[in-house]
């Protein structure tokens, strides 16, 4: 008898770990899928300008942006400038 209970129970144990992995999986398809909608947008820390291209990388091996108004600056910039350097938009 006490065999059947213990079939019984890793049955129904085995049944919740499988709806809990599914959970899991369906929660990390749903966060992969917002990663994939989430755009960051670089802007210009001079003049705010969304329009400026790679330029290459600095001395230190980080991305250097240039803007079309003739500014070069890092992709990360001073805390006043990090604002407008880095947007992220839905």
């Amino acid at each position: 008898m006490s065999r059947q209970a213990t079939s019984a129970q890793l049955q129904a144990t085995y049944a919740t770990l499988q709806a809990a992995a599914a959970q899991v999986l369906a929660m990390i398809a749903a966060l992969e899928e917002e990663d994939e909608e989430t755009e960051v947008e670089t802007r210009c820390p001079k003049c705010g300008s969304p329009d400026v291209v790679e330029a290459g990388r600095g001395v230190d091996g980080q991305q250097v942006f240039a803007c079309a108004c003739g500014h070069n600056f890092p992709a990360v910039c001073s805390p006043a400038g990090a604002e407008l350097a880095m947007t992220v938009s839905p």
